[in-house]
């Protein structure tokens, strides 16, 4: 059976207080290893999904290839995707998406 209580953290009521921030609480009790596990993780999140971009983009830009230069053979078509996907991306490039448009 389990007990009710009026504190919402076990800490809490051993201490018989209740905090008003509790984001200020789990800062002052997360010690900072804690945190570099969590940058890390997040890093690691964020390189996997990068991996699947990259992956997606070779893909659809080897479906373009394929399309429009069918009579190539597989060389060119890999150093024809391969000098797309490894370039620079130009200033125009990198502004924002209008999502509403695509």
């Amino acid at each position: 059976m389990t007990r009710h209580s009026e504190y919402p953290s076990q800490l809490e009521e051993q201490i018989r207080y209740r905090f008003k921030d509790r984001g200020l609480l789990d800062q002052a009790i997360t010690h900072t290893s804690a945190l570099r596990e969590e940058v890390q993780r997040a890093q690691s999140d964020n390189e996997k999904l990068e991996y699947l971009g990259d992956a997606i983009l070779n893909t659809v830009i080897s479906i373009l290839l394929y399309r429009k230069y069918r009579e190539r053979n597989e060389g060119f078509l890999s150093n024809a995707r391969s000098a797309l996907v490894r370039r620079k991306p130009s200033p125009r490039s990198r502004a924002p998406w209008n999502w509403k448009n695509t």
